[in-house]
């Protein structure tokens, strides 16, 4: 998918790149769907990818993580998506702000 691809484009050019994912895919559409085996292929692979598993719903594990990182961010990549608009509907991400 678009996020594994732009780690692998980053990562040859050798920048250090850090993944975020909670393998929702799995849950929604079952093991088949599942973005553990491409995680496991990029942990291998690139050894400048460090992987969070991780909601990105949960602002505060997000900001954390920002705050670990800080100074070193040069980009942001985001193609998080939700596959359930039903669910996205019942379930809304809280807002923080800034």
């Amino acid at each position: 998918m678009i996020g594994s691809e732009s780690v692998r484009r980053f990562a040859r050019d050798g920048t250090h790149v850090l993944g975020i994912d909670n393998d929702m895919r799995a849950k929604f559409f079952g093991a088949e769907a599942s973005t553990k085996k491409t995680r496991d292929d990029l942990i291998a692979n690139f050894r400048d990818y460090e992987h969070q598993d991780m909601d990105i719903r949960d602002a505060a594990a997000v900001m954390d993580l920002f705050k670990q990182h800080r100074g070193t961010i040069e980009a942001i990549v985001h193609t998080a998506s939700q596959p359930s608009h039903d669910w996205a509907a019942r379930d809304p991400p809280k807002l923080i702000l800034l």
